[in-house]
């Protein structure tokens, strides 16, 4: 599994190391969070729905600007 990109935005993730192998990674639009831990993850923080949202738009806007 590459979790690289936070799966709301695309946003890439940044990691910050803790002792005993925990890893917290975060998204610095949507302000997401995971923990993983060894071959677990989970959220610990929701995202910011309305920057999420924000951002589709956006990418759908790129998507079908005219070339």
């Amino acid at each position: 599994m590459d979790f690289t990109s936070c799966p709301y935005d695309g946003t890439e993730l940044v990691a910050e190391n803790f002792s005993g192998g925990s890893v917290l990674l975060g998204c610095d639009w949507c302000s997401a969070r995971w923990e993983w831990h060894n071959a677990w993850i989970r959220r610990v923080v929701e995202p910011d729905r309305d920057r999420v949202i924000a951002a589709q738009r956006q990418h759908d806007a790129e998507e079908h600007a005219p070339n």
